[in-house]
């Protein structure tokens, strides 16, 4: 049944979309919501990037653009007056086109809505007591700042939408790719790849450059009263009169060997970091490979794969506890019918089990 509802829930999506970011990008962060989790954008994610995990960063902040009627179905406190303040200043400006006609683009505007999880004094929820406390605080507005004559700043236009004293633990849940001592984010394939993929694209220009040049056809003589240029200059049939001679410039690319064993020092390089080697990604090797290179890179890459799904499966086990299966309960509660057969001894013991529990 569980397997079963995976497949028509959101829960499903959120697999697959995990297992998607998570070699790109490295790390891929999980934010518990009332309908189970949601995977958070990591360009609109704040934490405390010294953490081992994002369980142990001091705070936590997420950045959300929501529209009026978005905010209005929240429940959350002043929610009109930030409406009133922020809702039009992040609406579209118009622009110009080409033909210098102003365009307006009319639509439904955002508005910026932080949502900050971590310590703060006591008395910022209640009291006056200065003991820092977990909470949650959800902010509309927090970059807009008052300013005075001088276009200074005085003060904040920010507005408190909620908040609350926080008594659980941060509701996240993080993946990684690769990790690395000192910083939260996981390294993914694009990173690791980040200066092999600037070297090959420096050796593409290089040559873009050098073809760009072969292609021009130059022709040189100690002459001076022949013609200029013999595109413009002649027409078929043309006969020139040069007694030092007319010879081609050599302008050729010569270096195309050297471009080519670089380009392929690289891609080896990368294949190597990456573990895809072409065994791996289901091409066929040169027929000069030998078998035992094949079988043997195919061992490695496999092992360091499923290394890797190995790691991802015991994130997901924790991911399943606290985020699926409560969601999966609430929607699988239903009366279930199960008929046994047996010998009547057999079924006795049953009962009896059955009223013992």
């Amino acid at each position: 049944e569980i397997k079963e509802w995976l497949k028509t829930s959101e829960f499903g999506e959120i697999l697959n979309q995990i297992a998607e970011e998570l070699p790109i990008y490295g790390s891929v962060f999980l934010e518990k919501t009332p309908k189970g989790a949601s995977v958070v954008d990591i360009r609109r994610i704040i934490c405390d990037q010294s953490a081992e995990c994002i369980d142990d960063s001091r705070f936590i902040t997420t950045i959300h653009y929501m529209t009026p009627a978005e905010l209005r179905e929240t429940g959350w406190d002043n929610v009109e007056e930030v409406i009133a303040m922020f809702g039009n200043k992040q609406a579209p400006k118009p622009f110009e086109d080409n033909r210098g006609d102003v365009n307006m683009q009319l639509s439904t505007p955002f508005i910026k809505v932080h949502k900050r999880y971590g310590e703060v004094p006591k008395k910022w929820l209640k009291g006056t007591s200065d003991e820092m406390v977990k909470s949650l605080f959800i902010v509309a507005g927090v970059e807009e700042r008052v300013m005075n004559d001088k276009n200074q700043a005085i003060g904040e236009k920010g507005v408190v939408l909620f908040k609350s004293e926080w008594k659980k633990e941060w509701p996240f849940r993080d993946f990684y790719y690769t990790k690395s001592k000192g910083r939260l984010l996981g390294i993914g394939v694009i990173e690791m790849l980040l200066d092999t993929q600037v070297r090959i694209n420096e050796l593409k220009n290089q040559k873009r450059i050098s073809m760009e040049i072969s292609t021009i056809h130059l022709f040189q003589t100690k002459d001076k009263q022949i013609v200029r240029n013999v595109l413009t200059d002649l027409e078929n049939g043309d006969v020139m009169l040069s007694p030092n001679g007319i010879e081609p410039v050599a302008n050729e690319e010569r270096n195309l060997s050297a471009f080519q064993d670089e380009e392929q020092s690289y891609l080896a390089q990368a294949d190597k970091l990456t573990f895809a080697y072409q065994a791996i990604r289901g091409e066929t090797p040169p027929s000069s490979t030998p078998l035992g290179t094949t079988q043997i890179v195919t061992a490695q890459s496999s092992s360091v794969f499923g290394f890797k799904r190995e790691n991802f499966a015991l994130a997901l086990r924790d991911f399943f506890n606290e985020f699926v299966m409560p969601q999966a309960l609430k929607d699988l509660d239903e009366e279930h019918i199960m008929r046994f057969a047996g010998s009547a001894a057999e079924l006795l013991k049953i009962d009896q089990a059955a009223s013992e529990v």
